[in-house]
């Protein structure tokens, strides 16, 4: 009945004004006096009034006590009691499906398991006659909204049983922002209930582009208490249920990447597993390696012993027979949680790297063409020719203009100057589709208008930079040039990155004449791999050198030189040529780890190159939908693309052509979706976190879901202090007016 029954306690300060009373009364002794009849005989007429009035004083002082010290001890009014005061309950139950949720417990159940227990039971006891409704949003990654404001509990029922534990994280951004959104059409005063296995990571998300300096680390943790706020704003209580206690150690296989540059048919393919302990104790299993859905692993290494928090990675070989679409899948010894126990990779096997190569300064001496060094590198012949991953052809300029495009991989531009509008549109489309263009400069771009105005077009085509002058002396310079700072944390340039072998790159090639160029100002997608320098001479700042620039899903890399005139660099008769072509063209034509490599909720986008009349999509053996490829302008082939894939594993693209057609490529194609590891670190936050993260009891941490309910009927029964309060005001001041008449009076009749 009371919020504070203490304060009842004070109801004994009532018997003050009493008490006062008794011992404030007029006492007197009789005294005969025949002048006092006349008085007695008037004051007999009033006295029966003026104790009255003074009775009336002394219960409403008495009234005032006692209304201050009802609303100190916050009276409650059940609407069993008082009827009207019901009030419709509206319950938002955010419930977390990501895949930690499905962590095997001692008992057999789940984290899972146990939140939708608890949503059934909140269900149970609501009122649909009351009005009562419902709210559910799901906290995996992407979060979403899965119902709102419903009163149909039968539907809100079927909605709780339909969610099944997902293969996303922990998006607590996005189911806060949900939440947040739902609340604006709710009354306020609704009840937001928080059923997950509380992992830090949840609170605490890593910043997107954190990395890069974009974000500091605590900004995720900053809008999680911001949107917190804002529930509170709209008189939300926000409850989080504790989970169960239980063993959080986790291996997971964090990694599989692949470590040979290209893969081709006939030569082994090696791929690394990386697998991390998430747990306190060191821990070891058996990982294996599965080809294309096989059932047997054509592999297992064994790994003994992980310390906690430790990573251990293990290679394989694998040799593909047969080009096209493939995929490897590394699985580990099944733990307590099963999604994160393997990982896919999806490879594009080719027989071989088709490289075209345009010549812009042919030469009938041999030795003597631009592209002479550079078809070398990429095609050095000997006794293991057959195994060379690049299969090269070079064309001049005139040729060029009526070349197809759609078979070629790497596209490399070595001192060409002529490029028609026509061509260079169908460049740009080329790169945006997932092509890898290689440029050098050298004498025919002197006079670089046709490629400023064609290929960078102002900083939005495929050139990362605009081409100013030349810069430099001729060979016989005395200082020549030193290519310096290159980012050896580039893939492209990461051969570099031993310090015993950095030198050939930035010490011994002699760099006599480059280009100046000029980069658009804040353009994100360019990145300058190298610079060049002269230690000894007066450059007043290096000038880039290598310039990388992504453009759709391809990449362009230009070189400021030459790359086979010995009148610009000297760089082609050093190994360091033959590393940095092939480092490059391999770089350049990882197309697979860019498009077929996804994480849980990404979509899927490819452009085919040859006309489909629709595509079936399949999980797990199983069809999922058929797609319908829709036509790019300008003959630009036909987009696929994929609704968000949600589940992990392996995804099969199966393209529906004519019988008498031939397609330009892969059929199938496979895409592998994978978890995001983050969330397999099994971390929980406690209580202290949570009230340190949320202060002012903004998130409270409740036991059980019966302390829900008791809150919800503690917030929906009539408080009624303030009445209290109010009228003990009310009293009060009637108790001085009335005071104040009554002497006035008694004065007057004296």
């Amino acid at each position: 009945m009371f919020g504070v029954p203490a304060m009842l306690f004070w109801g004994g300060a009532a018997s003050i004004p009493i008490l006062i009373h008794l011992f404030t009364r007029q006492r007197y002794k009789k005294v005969p006096w025949a002048a006092m009849e006349f008085l007695l005989r008037a004051f007999k007429k009033t006295r029966k009034r003026i104790r009255l009035e003074q009775l009336l004083l002394l219960l409403l002082r008495i009234l005032a006590i006692l209304l201050f010290v009802l609303a100190l001890a916050d009276p409650i009014m059940s609407p069993d009691f008082v009827p009207g005061l019901d009030q419709r309950r509206e319950l938002v139950i955010m419930l977390d499906d990501s895949f930690s949720m499905g962590l095997k417990e001692p008992d057999g159940g789940t984290p899972f398991d146990r939140a939708k227990n608890l949503a059934r039971k909140l269900l149970t006891g609501l009122q649909q006659e009351r009005g009562d409704t419902v709210t559910i949003v799901t906290a995996g990654k992407p979060a979403r909204l899965a119902l709102k404001g419903v009163s149909d509990l039968e539907t809100a029922m079927k909605t709780i049983e339909e969610v099944e534990v997902g293969a996303g994280a922990t998006d607590y951004l996005g189911a806060f922002r949900a939440t947040v959104a739902a609340l604006d059409d709710l009354q306020k005063g609704a009840e937001v209930l928080i059923l997950s296995d509380l992992q830090k990571i949840g609170f605490s998300p890593p910043s997107e582009g954190a990395a890069e300096g974009e974000a500091p680390p605590d900004v995720p943790q900053q809008l999680l208490s911001s949107l917190v706020s804002e529930m509170r704003a709209r008189k939300a209580v926000v409850s989080v249920v504790a989970p169960k206690e239980t063993n959080t150690d986790n291996l997971a296989i964090v990694r599989l990447e692949k470590r040979s540059k290209v893969v081709v048919t006939g030569t082994a393919a090696v791929v690394t597993a990386t697998v991390r302990n998430f747990g306190t104790r060191p821990q070891g299993g058996i990982v294996r390696l599965h080809v294309d859905g096989g059932s047997q692993p054509v592999d297992f290494r064994t790994v003994d012993v992980i310390p906690a928090g430790g990573l251990h990675s293990v290679d394989f070989r694998h040799t593909f027979r047969t080009e096209g679409s493939h995929f490897v899948e590394a699985r580990f010894l099944t733990d307590n949680l099963e999604a994160d126990n393997r990982r896919a990779l999806a490879l594009e096997v080719r027989k071989k790297i088709k490289t075209l190569v345009v010549d812009g300064d042919p030469s009938q001496e041999p030795g003597e063409q631009e592209s002479f060094f550079f078809e070398a590198a990429m095609s050095p012949g000997g006794d293991n020719a057959d195994e060379n991953e690049f299969d090269v052809e070079v064309v001049q300029e005139i040729v060029f203009e009526r070349r197809e495009l759609k078979d070629v991989d790497l596209l490399v531009l070595m001192d060409v100057a002529l490029i028609s509008s026509r061509r260079a549109d169908e460049i740009h489309r080329f790169v945006e589709e997932g092509g890898g263009l290689l440029v050098f400069l050298g004498n025919h771009a002197e006079k670089p208008a046709t490629l400023n105005q064609r290929l960078w077009k102002g900083g939005s085509g495929v050139l990362p930079a605009k081409i100013l002058g030349a810069a430099g002396e001729d060979a016989l310079a005395v200082i020549p040039y030193n290519i310096s700072r290159p980012d050896v944390d580039h893939p492209a340039l990461a051969y570099f990155s031993d310090p015993a072998i950095k030198p050939l790159l930035t010490v011994v090639p002699p760099i006599y004449r480059y280009f100046q160029t000029e980069i658009k100002a804040d353009d994100p997608s360019v990145r300058i791999l190298a610079w060049l320098d002269r230690p000894k001479a007066t450059l007043a700042k290096p000038d880039p050198f290598i310039l990388e620039k992504t453009t759709g899903k391809g990449k362009t890399i230009l070189i400021a030189s030459s790359g086979g005139d010995p009148d610009w660099n000297d760089i082609h008769v050093f190994p360091t040529y033959l590393v940095l072509a092939r480092e490059f063209g391999y770089y350049l034509t990882r197309r697979e780890e860019r498009l077929e490599n996804l994480t849980v909720g990404q979509s899927y986008q490819r452009v085919l190159k040859s006309f489909v009349r629709e595509v079936i999509l399949s999980h797990d053996g199983g069809q999922i939908s058929v797609l319908k490829p829709l036509a790019l302008e300008g003959d630009r082939g036909h987009e696929l693309k994929t609704g968000p894939l949600r589940k992990s594993g392996v995804y099969r693209l199966d393209l529906q052509r004519q019988p008498d057609q031939e397609l330009q490529d892969p059929n199938p194609i496979h895409v592998a979706v994978n978890v995001d590891p983050v969330e397999s670190d099994l971390t929980r936050v406690d209580e202290g976190y949570i009230s340190a993260s949320f202060p002012g009891d903004a998130i409270k941490v409740i036991h059980d879901i019966d302390q829900a309910e008791e809150a919800s009927t503690a917030a929906r029964d009539g408080r009624v202090w303030w009445w209290a309060l109010l009228l003990g005001a009310i009293v009060l001041a009637l108790e001085t007016a009335l005071a104040q008449i009554f002497g006035l009076r008694a004065k007057g009749v004296s």
